[in-house]
């Protein structure tokens, strides 16, 4: 998946790039961008050594965005279900009747399993520097041009 960008700001490696948001942007998440309105923000590996102004191209590799997507979706699915299972069983073990114990355990695990995918996955772990979308090309230099 490609988007093209402006470079508005250079940290390290890192480049944040506004780009103009599509409807798919709003509802995915899976390469880190935060949609503001009518444009998104996204922090990008520099590879291309693009500099503030400048227009540029992003790829978005489409394997990452699927591990990303089983990441942040499928776990927690797994964990719900499991909690459900769980619940059940421990309400029968303890002679609980109804499906209290077993919706209770099923959101709390879906609750617990963000927490280990925000942490080895989240904004701050270097795990989460492969999910970044990746400055491939400078399309049309604007560094120069700024104020």
């Amino acid at each position: 998946m490609e988007e093209v960008g402006r470079v508005v700001e250079i940290k390290g490696h890192l480049a944040k790039v506004v780009i103009p948001t599509k409807e798919a942007c709003k509802k995915c998440g899976a390469c880190l961008i935060t949609a503001l309105g009518k444009e998104a923000v996204a922090e990008a590996e520099n590879l291309a050594r693009a500099k503030v102004g400048d227009m540029v191209k992003l790829e978005i590799r489409e394997k990452t965005a699927l591990f990303a997507a089983l990441i942040l979706y499928g776990v927690p699915l797994l964990f719900f279900f499991g909690g459900y299972f769980l619940g059940l069983y421990l309400g029968k073990l303890f002679q609980i009747s109804g499906e209290g114990p077993a919706i209770f355990s099923a959101f709390l695990l879906l609750i617990l399993s963000l927490l280990p995918i925000n942490f080895l996955y989240g904004p701050r772990s270097k795990k989460a520097s492969r999910y970044y979308p990746v400055i491939t090309e400078i399309i049309e230099e604007g560094g120069s041009n700024q104020k």
